[in-house]
């Protein structure tokens, strides 16, 4: 199963602490995490909104009550690139 993790930006847009490092940060508990969690599932059925603004790569949106966000499939970034 994937899971969606909120950046360092979403938990301080939410005003929420940065979990333990024994707590999974899709274990994170608010309504806009969950309704992420979702979004595996919901895209691999047909029913996420893809955000048609960027078209680079591929975003959804993840909308929860006055709660706006996005999520989208990072890459895995190979070993042999230096980091910036």
């Amino acid at each position: 199963m994937s899971h969606v993790r909120p950046t360092k930006r979403c938990l301080d847009d939410l005003r929420l602490k940065f979990a333990p490092l024994d707590v999974p940060l899709h274990e994170t508990e608010h309504d806009l995490v969950a309704k992420a969690q979702r979004l595996p599932n919901e895209s691999a059925s047909g029913g996420a909104e893809r955000v048609l603004a960027i078209d680079d790569r591929v975003w959804f949106k993840v909308k929860v009550g006055d709660y706006r966000g996005a999520g989208g499939r990072v890459v895995d970034i190979p070993d042999d690139v230096p980091p910036l």
